[in-house]
């Protein structure tokens, strides 16, 4: 059983408007996640397009979590993001 059992695919994510959330996101994820929709990059992309200084990392293997299955690689990025002027 999932652990994320309490999370129903139809409510929102979000409570408020992405538009505005003031600080910089970083939307990680893996294109084999199960956990999440087939179109993650899709949904990301416009997320971005809504959020201000937002950052996307899709990794081409790993599963859920992303920062768990591609560590090495997920600790760079967001040490990057985290140094990023």
């Amino acid at each position: 059983m999932p652990y994320f059992k309490y999370c129903d695919k139809s409510s929102p994510l979000f409570n408020n408007p992405l538009e505005e959330m003031k600080v910089p996101i970083l939307l990680m994820g893996s294109k084999a996640e199960e956990m999440c929709r087939e179109n993650l990059e899709q949904e990301y992309k416009a997320m971005a397009d809504l959020i201000p200084n937002a950052v996307i990392q899709i990794f081409e293997h790993g599963g859920h979590p992303a920062i768990v299955t591609n560590a090495e690689k997920a600790a760079e990025v967001i040490r990057n993001f985290i140094l990023r002027e």
